[in-house]
């Protein structure tokens, strides 16, 4: 936003122009407490309240109202815990957030989401329809799926990627996420499979690496309640995946193949192998494609 800047020597009418009562406390470099909105206060209560009028505030800068979602994130977990002006308030122009950039949007939605009563807020989001002016299709999350969320690791890939897995949300034109993260999680989504044993482990990591693998596992056992298995963990941090004994060139020698042709008798040997744990040798694998007819 391209605010206009004044400057005073009156903490009162600086405090004044703050969002919440919580930011507004100050202290001298003696330790002594200047509090002029009560924030001390709703700070212990775990209430987080506009200073003022609560439109005036939203007025001044739109993005408060989602900033007001994300603080109850932090602080709350249940709606008898909220200040009910300052929740009508961010309800009622809640609207007033689509003519704010998608830039300032993600930064706030992204803490929102990590934060620890982030199934609370976005389930108080839903029920008030403010969720699809952040990303259209988050309303079509239902509440109890809206809830998992906080089994989720505590970390921006693993929570979005859980929200596209259960909407398909645009990651670009919406949550304005960067191209490095939007092709971390759409391999993590494409590639999303209950990993139940070890072998369903490897054939993820040899396909997408460590990283990747840890978070399909842990997102498939938050999602499903399920105890981690240390043998499954101890695959995806140490086993070395090892290397396919054939290449590109050994297709084209045995199946005089070019092109689009090449890919498909590659990727299905490359699928045999794999299937009976990487074991086949080099010799193996040529003799299964001398016998491949597509």
């Amino acid at each position: 936003r391209k605010a206009i800047v004044e400057f005073t020597k009156d903490f009162f009418l600086g405090s004044c122009r703050r969002d919440f009562t919580i930011n507004s406390i100050y202290s001298s470099f003696k330790g002594e407490i200047y509090d002029p909105h009560n924030g001390v206060e709703d700070l212990n209560k775990k209430k987080i309240r506009y200073i003022g009028i609560p439109e005036k505030r939203i007025i001044e800068d739109k993005l408060r109202i989602l900033r007001y979602f994300r603080f109850i994130a932090v602080y709350n977990s249940n709606e008898g815990q909220l200040d009910k002006e300052s929740l009508l308030a961010s309800v009622s122009n809640a609207k007033l957030l689509k003519n704010v950039s998608k830039e300032r949007i993600n930064k706030e939605f992204i803490k929102l989401i990590s934060a620890s009563n982030a199934g609370f807020v976005l389930s108080l989001m839903k029920k008030y329809k403010i969720l699809d002016i952040i990303a259209k299709g988050l309303e079509k999350i239902s509440y109890l799926n809206l809830k998992k969320i906080d089994q989720i690791a505590f970390d921006e890939i693993s929570r979005v990627s859980y929200l596209h897995l259960k909407s398909k949300i645009e990651l670009k034109q919406d949550l304005k996420i960067s191209r490095k993260n939007i092709n971390l999680i759409e391999k993590i989504c494409n590639k999303f499979i209950p990993i139940k044993e070890i072998s369903e482990a490897k054939k993820i990591k040899y396909k997408c690496g460590e990283e990747v693998t840890k978070k399909i596992y842990f997102l498939y056992t938050a999602i499903n309640e399920i105890k981690p298995k240390n043998s499954i963990i101890k695959i995806i941090k140490f086993w070395d995946p090892p290397v396919f004994p054939i290449n590109g060139h050994d297709v084209k020698s045995f199946k005089s193949a070019d092109g689009k042709r090449v890919g498909i008798f590659y990727k299905e040997i490359e699928n045999w192998w794999i299937e009976r744990d990487f074991k086949p040798n080099r010799h193996q694998c040529l003799l299964k494609l001398k016998k491949i007819n597509i």
